[in-house]
């Protein structure tokens, strides 16, 4: 342990008394034979054994973190860590630490974030469960580099190392396992410089702390959350666009397309596609404002959007599209009373007057919410 230390080793630990101290012995050989000026800080996340005391013994800096998650606890490490470098890796001796050098040679090379790839020929066979193996890592990693256009092969790699001015331009808020995602999310959109490195990985000695469905679900509704464009607003007008479409071309009467006959039965979907792309539309816009807020980011568009976009606004324009339904549906109930309530051929019109007025109620209610968030964020509440 050095008094300026250059690396700091920063590995959480919940009840890992059988793995804890050779992580420790590892860490400090590697980086005694390398001559890298190192810390070892332990975070011990409410451990039941005797892990704090090993770590204590190993030499290494144990601090607590009440608050239990993956994230708290990197987050607490990361923030007493004194190095200009920081390397992460768990605690359950499945990542190797003498392979730290493989990661501090990158520095040289420029890079400010390295990250392992654990899908090679040095991956033990059995170290992996086959769900996480072939389904939920390539799922969670692909879908990262669609979203956020990167090419990391294993974003679910627990071994990385990262400069600690990077760390901190990142602002990492996650408390659980979507750590790992928010890390390379964040990353990829500040055009943080990445390498991703070839490693080792080593079964598991005792019982897994991964919980696969709903750490993978945590994960996912991060991913979703984080890119919301493509998530909701993309389809969103996508739907919008093809309900108004089956509006415009069904409206006026049956239409034979390809030698089909359609009625007034498709204005139903159309309805469905309007209403449901509206509601997508509406709910990207706080998604976004609400990532932006919470993750700390920055979009001039959203502020635009905030600027012209008001409750006052909103309340007219919903207001106005209720009343016009709400007229023209009186009109068509007059005319039915006028002709002693006669057979009535108005399907196609009441299916648009239901979705015009149901989108009112829409924009009524979501103003009501544009107005909460932006309140919220600008401390007026």
């Amino acid at each position: 342990m050095m008094k300026k230390p250059l690396l700091s080793v920063v590995i959480p630990c919940y009840n890992e008394e059988k793995t804890i101290g050779r992580c420790i012995k590892d860490a400090k050989r590697t980086c005694e034979l390398n001559k890298i000026p190192y810390e070892i800080i332990v975070v011990n996340n409410n451990s039941k054994d005797n892990s704090a005391k090993i770590a204590k013994k190993e030499g290494a800096k144990v601090v607590l973190e009440k608050k239990q998650g993956y994230g708290h606890a990197y987050n607490k490490g990361f923030t007493v860590a004194k190095g200009e470098f920081i390397f992460m890796a768990d605690g359950d001796y499945t990542y190797d630490f003498k392979e730290i050098p493989k990661f501090y040679s990158q520095i040289e090379k420029g890079y400010e974030f390295i990250i392992g790839n654990r899908f090679t020929k040095k991956m033990e066979s059995g170290a992996m469960p086959r769900l996480h193996k072939y389904i939920g890592n390539p799922f969670l990693s692909g879908l990262i580099n669609i979203l956020f256009h990167n090419n990391i092969k294993d974003t679910q790699c627990g071994a990385r190392l990262i400069k600690k001015t990077t760390y901190e331009k990142l602002k990492l808020q996650s408390k659980g396992m979507e750590f790992a995602s928010e890390m390379i999310i964040k990353a990829t959109k500040q055009k943080i410089k990445i390498k991703q490195i070839k490693i080792s990985y080593k079964t598991r000695e005792g019982k897994s702390k991964l919980s696969s469905f709903s750490d993978g679900w945590r994960h996912l509704r991060f991913i979703l959350m984080m890119n919301p464009t493509a998530t909701y607003i993309i389809p969103g007008t996508i739907l919008s666009f093809l309900g108004i479409i089956l509006f415009g071309v069904l409206f006026g009467g049956p239409k034979t397309i390809a030698g089909l006959t359609f009625y007034e039965h498709p204005l139903f979907l159309a309805s469905i596609l309007l209403i449901s792309g509206t509601q997508l539309l509406f709910t990207g816009y706080f998604v976004k404002t609400l990532s932006i807020s919470y993750f700390k980011e920055k979009s001039n568009l959203i502020n635009k959007i905030q600027n012209k976009v008001t409750l006052e606004r909103g309340m007219f324009i919903g207001t106005i599209l209720l009343l016009t339904s709400i007229i023209w549906g009186l009109t068509i109930l007059s005319n039915w009373i006028d002709k002693g309530f006669s057979e009535l051929h108005e399907i196609r019109t009441g299916i648009l007057l239901l979705t015009l007025a149901t989108i009112s109620v829409q924009i009524i209610i979501n103003s009501f919410y544009f107005y909460t968030i932006k309140a919220i964020n600008e401390e007026q509440l």
